[in-house]
Parts: structure tokens; sequence; C-alpha cells
């Protein structure tokens, strides 16, 4: 008799609103196609709502077409609907981006209370490309240590501080120490800071419960722009983070590492929706930037606002919440409408 060899599964976790299963996907994608042939994925996808409302003949078409993807690749998916527990962050930060789009941050971390038969589980942000064998990675003997993080980064305005984006959570300890409820009880008294779950899990056990973390190496969760110096091949994750532009809004490939989130996007049955969304999205972003161009008095008190932050301190300026989330992400659009109209309006 011929010996087969059991195949082996790693558990993957996801979080958001349900239009971000069609990222997640791809995510998965790039996953699979690193692992070895005898090891498979259990992905669960927590999703919640609060946003806004989101028909559920759309959710469920978006369903559809993750489980066509994988039909004939023994992926496992659940897709769990957590919005009855999101009340439990109402007193946790709220960031720069509004009460609930700041809540979908901490999704994730419900984790415990709906995955019940997980003894470990790898979270990973929607906009993150595998690109290495995460089985290295769920392998780790965590004993009772409550989570796994990437050092640091280097990204945020403290060096220091670790992303949240890529994690192991050790699910079989936080059941037997009720840590979500000990996590959100410490968070309720925190400072308040834009960064959300990632200033909670930093203050929390890096600086609360360092004995209770894993540091793992910096290259399970990087953003392609940063460490220039380090070949693609070298960096275990790329995640496209922050006000950088979303490698689906990159069609060009232009920025670092797109070309991957690319790749595997197109093995998905998400491929034309991505071009359309593209398409649409650049559009109506170009004829904002019409209409605003045309909007003499917006444009003056950006200008003085600019000249003035500049003026202040120019390395200030350069690390500033606006001139990263407003000023960069505008410059970088500009850039993507040049693009789309060379592309598609020019040929």
């Amino acid at each position: 008799m011929e010996n087969t060899i059991d195949k082996k599964y790693i558990n993957l976790l996801f979080a958001g609103t349900s239009n971000f299963l069609k990222y997640a996907c791809v995510t998965v994608m790039s996953a699979l196609e690193n692992l070895d042939e005898n090891t498979s994925i259990n992905a669960y996808y927590l999703y919640a709502d609060i946003v806004e409302p989101f028909e559920t003949t759309k959710r469920d078409v978006l369903i559809e077409q993750v489980l066509y993807t994988f039909k004939d690749k023994d992926v496992k998916f659940e897709f769990i609907d957590v919005t009855d527990k999101m009340y439990l962050f109402e007193n946790l930060n709220t960031g720069m981006w509004g009460q609930e789009i700041s809540m979908t941050h901490y999704t994730y971390l419900l984790a415990p209370l709906y995955i019940n038969n997980v003894d470990k589980i790898i979270y990973c942000d929607c906009d993150l490309i595998v690109n290495c064998n995460l089985k290295e990675i769920f392998d780790i003997d965590m004993g009772d240590k409550l989570i796994t993080l990437a050092s640091p980064s280097g990204f945020e305005i403290e060096k220091e501080t670790c992303n949240s984006g890529f994690s192991v959570l050790n699910l079989k300890q936080w059941h037997i120490e009720d840590t979500l409820k000990d996590l959100i009880q410490f968070g309720e008294n925190l400072p308040k800071s834009d960064f959300c779950d990632q200033y909670l899990l930093n203050e929390y056990f890096k600086k609360h419960s360092p004995d209770r973390l894993i540091l793992i190496d910096k290259t399970y969760n990087l953003f392609p722009i940063t460490y220039a110096d380090l070949n693609l091949e070298e960096i275990k994750n790329l995640h496209y983070a922050g006000a950088n532009p979303k490698p689906w809004n990159d069609l060009e490939c232009a920025y670092r590492g797109s070309f991957l989130w690319w790749k595997y996007a197109r093995k998905t049955a998400f491929y034309e929706t991505f071009i359309n969304d593209y398409i649409h999205a650049h559009l109506q972003m170009l004829n904002q930037n019409i209409e605003f161009r045309q909007n003499a008095e917006a444009q003056n008190n950006i200008y003085i606002m600019h000249q003035m932050l500049k003026k202040y301190d120019n390395k200030k300026y350069k690390l500033s919440v606006w001139y990263r989330y407003f000023v960069k992400p505008y410059k970088n659009l500009l850039r993507s409408f040049i693009a789309i109209k060379v592309s598609f309006f020019d040929r």
C-alpha cells in the first residue's frame, strides 16, 4: 500500500468589515503558495459591519467567491459575525479615524470568544502578503506566552513600537487566563492614542507584561517602503500599512513589492473586481481632483497650513500626522492620477 502523509494545517485569523474579505483572500493565497505541499490552512474571518450597513446577499456573494477560489486547494474557512461583541471596545482608544472605524481595529481580539477549538492562531492584517513558509513561525513552542510580535519595524513615531498587523496568539492560554477581559480593563485606563489596538498591545505586553511576549525578527512584518537595503526575498511578510498606497491602488506596480500582491490577486476569483474597483476609484479621484483644483479657497487654505507647518520645523513636519495622513497620500494619489491618465486614456 502506498504511504500517505497526513496533511497538517496552520490556523490563520483575519478581521474587518465584510468588504475586506476580498483582500484577505489574497493574503490567504499568498500564505498557501508559500507552504509546503503537506500543509494547508484553516482560515477564520471575523467580521463586524459597524461602519456602514452591508447587505447579507452581497456578503454571501463575497463568501462564495472566496470558497470558489480555494475549492480545489483543501483550504477550510469559517466566517464569523462578531457584531454582538463589539460593544466591549467602546471605552478603548479611538484613533483619528473616528469611533466606528477605530473600533474595527480591535475586532481580531475577539477571537478567544468565538474560536474555541484552536490552541494557536496567526493573525494577519488584510493588507499583508506572506512571503515565507508560515509553518516555521506557527510551530514555535509558545509555552505559557500569550502573544508573538515582530520586533520593532521603525515605522511608528516611537521606534520601539511593534506593529500589530502580524502576530501569533496563544488562544489556549488566552482562554485559561481570560486574557481578553484583562486586556480590555487595562486598555480602558490608557492615555489617548491614534494607534488603537497597536498601542494597547504594546503597552500591555511590552511594558506591563513583557514576560508574556515573544519577539520575532522584524522581517516578519515589514513595510516594503522601509529597509530598502533588504531584498524582497529577505522580507518574510510584506505589510502595505500606513499612508502609503495600497497595492490594489497601484496597477503600475510602482510601489515596491506591489507586483507580488497582484501576482496572488490574479489567482483569486476577485481579480476582475480589483481591476474594476481600481478604475472606478481613480476616475472618481480624478474628478475630485479637478473639482479641488477649481476651488481656489480650499487650495489657498491648504497651502497656508502647508507653509506654516513646513516653516515651523521641517523634520517634525515630515513626522506629523498632517503630513503622513493628508499631504503625503495626496501626493501619492496625484502620481496615480498621472499614471492612470497615461495608461487608460492616452492609448
